[in-house]
């Protein structure tokens, strides 16, 4: 049998450009108001939040990038 070739469609290009800018912008807000917070505990959970949306978006472009070379 052949292999099904990696093809995204452009409905899920589509979606996972808006996945994307959903985390990009997530973790660009969290790493702001971790900035803009005197307490601590609040300024690592912020930071936190937007390394772990900055990961999302890592992924993302893997994927893509496993799809495109």
């Amino acid at each position: 049998m052949e292999n099904v070739p990696k093809i995204i469609s452009t409905k899920d290009m589509a979606y996972l450009n808006d996945i994307f800018e959903w985390n990009f912008n997530l973790s660009k807000k969290a790493n702001h108001f971790s900035k803009e917070v005197s307490n601590e505990r609040i300024r690592n959970f912020l930071i936190d939040i937007s390394k772990m949306h900055a990961d999302h978006c890592h992924i993302i472009l893997n994927m893509l990038g496993d799809n495109y070379e």
